[in-house]
């Protein structure tokens, strides 16, 4: 009899047949040809994880697709070949050499959740923008979310723990190289976020607002494998205007903004930006095109506003010494602590996938109030 472990390694197995099958554009009909079976509805079960893939069906397999054992039997693989929309410099050798560390950071989240016999299961609301969209029809779905969810006058504060109630989408803050803000992680199974924990807090908020646009509008809009952060927003694709758009609106919505705008009235403008920008978590050069998109800053106004003196509040020491996030998750450390306590996972697996040291997985238990169970 198939116990539980069993049928998740069928279903993990099925799972990747099905991906390579789908990337090298083979028919079902096709393969199951190739795998002499009597039809198609032997490998459907395969894919859909109901029936074991035998060893010998195992080595045709890979003789057909040319991939390693590993492929198809190591849990700690992410096989899809595009799963991450990085947002970062145009750098392709520091891209190639993170994605495999995050690769390995996801495929661990993965297959820790599944080690406790939890699942995902995402939760993604129908949204109907697409690259044709209008500027507005962006606002309107983000501040639709905004009321719908709850968020408040202050969205920046509790998006991420939001994101992940209603929409099951996960956020990992990760420390990478500056050049990286982060990605969209999309998956069948499941949908994730990494943020680079070390940048100011308005890029991170900014930037998961950002992605979340992303992973919301996917199935409209193709993620880029590079969303490069414009200066120039004229030069920028119209799907990331469109992204920008939406975390502005999501971030500032105008039922909050507005009270504040006018409320503020008599100020000189620089202080004036400055001090709301902070209040919403985000950059005072973000919170000057939002007033200017929406018509709240006229041209003639807009020509007496110095942008380099919006930039330079980020700088200032508060902002500058702010407390960090704390590294992954609070889950992600729940599941690790369980699984070590478990036996599951050994310590030294763990640092591997991770890509650190056993004192450091100590650490990081210990930031999150735990200890090593191990």
């Amino acid at each position: 009899m198939a116990t539980k472990k069993d049928a998740t390694f069928n279903k993990m197995v099925g799972e990747r047949v099905k991906i390579v099958r789908k990337e090298t554009g083979m028919t079902q009909a096709r393969l199951s040809e190739r795998l002499n079976f009597k039809d198609r509805q032997i490998l459907s079960n395969i894919e859909s994880g109901f029936r074991k893939v035998s060893s010998d069906e195992l080595l045709s397999l890979m003789n057909i697709f040319q991939k390693p054992l590993e492929y198809f039997t190591d849990p700690y693989l992410i096989v899809e070949q595009k799963v991450f929309s990085w947002r970062a410099q145009n750098l392709p050798a520091l891209l190639d050499q993170y994605e495999k560390k995050a690769r390995k950071l996801v495929a661990s989240y993965k297959r820790f959740t599944n080690l406790l016999g939890k699942d995902f299961h995402p939760i993604l609301p129908k949204i109907s923008l697409n690259k044709r969209s209008s500027f507005e029809d962006a606002w309107k779905i983000a501040e639709f979310l905004v009321e719908s969810w709850d968020l408040g006058d202050y969205p920046a504060i509790p998006l991420p723990e939001v994101i992940l109630e209603k929409l099951n989408v996960h956020v990992l803050y990760v420390d990478c190289p500056e050049e990286i803000s982060g990605a969209a992680c999309t998956m069948q199974e499941f949908n994730l976020i990494l943020v680079n924990r070390n940048g100011p807090s308005w890029r991170r908020n900014f930037d998961l607002a950002h992605e979340l646009f992303h992973i919301l509008t996917s199935d409209n809009i193709k993620l880029p494998t590079i969303d490069v952060p414009y200066q120039d927003q004229g030069k920028a694709p119209r799907e990331e205007k469109l992204a920008d758009n939406f975390a502005a609106a999501l971030l500032m919505p105008r039922k909050s903004l507005k009270p504040k705008w006018d409320g503020s009235a008599g100020q000189e403008i620089h202080s004036r930006i400055i001090e709301l920008a902070g209040e919403f978590g985000v950059s005072g050069i973000a919170f000057y095109w939002r007033l200017r998109n929406l018509n709240w800053i006229t041209d003639r106004a807009a020509l007496e506003i110095d942008k380099e003196r919006l930039k330079s509040y980020v700088r200032r020491a508060g902002i500058q010494h702010e407390e960090l996030p704390k590294l992954y998750s609070q889950i992600f450390v729940d599941n690790l602590y369980q699984v070590l306590g478990k036996g599951l996972v050994s310590l030294r697996k763990v640092a591997e996938l991770l890509d650190c040291d056993i004192e450091e997985v100590e650490d990081l238990l210990n930031d999150y109030g735990k200890e090593s169970p191990v």
